[in-house]
């Protein structure tokens, strides 16, 4: 979780999708009461580019977002990946 200055909040978190298919969701709340009640402003799904089959355990190691919009944001994730579906990064 990310707390912008604005009392905003950002959320990483490892989804599972089928079977050894896991991604990354990142969802934009506009403050700690609406994280309480699960109603966010945005969402994105990452497409995994390191391992085909997981990537999670997300953590943030920088954050910039524009204008309440995630797609149009600076976001910098570190987290691990399986890679070749044997090796965990």
């Amino acid at each position: 979780m990310w707390v912008n200055d604005d009392g905003s909040v950002l959320v990483a978190h490892e989804r599972t999708g089928t079977p050894h298919k896991n991604y990354i969701r990142l969802r934009y709340y506009k403050s700690f009461e609406d994280l309480e009640m699960n109603k966010f402003m945005s969402q994105i799904d990452l497409k995994r580019t390191l391992a085909p089959d997981c990537e999670g355990t997300p953590s943030f190691e920088s954050v910039d977002i524009s204008e309440h919009d995630l797609d149009n944001s600076s976001i910098v994730l570190r987290f691990h990946y399986w890679m070749n579906s044997d090796v965990d990064q």
